[in-house]
């Protein structure tokens, strides 16, 4: 999808002026797998949009455990390691596979959300999305059981089975890979 394309199919942004605006400054980034776009403690220094590809965010526990915190494989997604979005990263967020990012600067971000409605709407509207996601999230890994959280996996993340490691699903749904295994013996023997 070209940038204008994706602002306004994707952003709903359809005023000439504000377009024109964004297409001077939105960018292009493309990342390989395993490559970092932000990385924990760093300021980030562009709002980035998920054109194409799978992302994970994920720290390191105490016990130097790494601990998958989130993934995004839709495109148009904001890409975001922490609020305020001038904040430090709260994760490290890597490419899963070979990505594509439309990348506006954080300041110019900034600038919008302090005078355009439609930008404050628009991050609002993202961040509602967010909180459901990770209210979502927070509700299976406390009431369900790992067979569950499976299942609740393979809907709400379609297609990432055999694109993402079993490790990184595993520390997601906060089970040891063994167990992920064992669930989906049990599962795909149910179907």
């Amino acid at each position: 999808m070209q940038v204008k394309e994706f602002l306004e199919e994707k952003l709903g942004i359809y005023d000439e002026q504000l377009l024109n605006y964004l297409l001077k400054k939105v960018k292009i980034l493309n990342l390989h797998k395993r490559q970092l776009l932000f990385r924990m403690g760093e300021k980030p220094t562009i709002l980035a949009f998920l054109n194409q590809g799978i992302t994970r965010g994920y720290f390191v526990d105490q016990e130097g455990t790494e601990i998958t915190d989130c993934f995004d494989f839709r495109q148009g997604s904001p890409i975001v390691p922490s609020l305020p979005l001038d904040a430090p990263a709260r994760v490290d967020i890597e490419a899963i596979t070979d990505c594509e990012f439309f990348c506006l600067p954080i300041y110019e971000t900034i600038k919008l959300l302090d005078r355009d409605p439609f930008f404050i709407n628009l991050y609002n509207k993202f961040l509602l999305i967010s909180l459901k996601e990770c209210l979502d999230l927070k509700n299976v890994l406390h009431r369900y059981g790992a067979f569950q959280r499976y299942q609740w996996f393979l809907k709400t993340y379609p297609d990432l089975e055999g694109k993402v490691r079993e490790r990184h699903i595993a520390s997601f749904l906060g089970i040891t890979e063994e167990h992920l295994c064992r669930q989906k013996n049990l599962f795909y023997k149910s179907i």
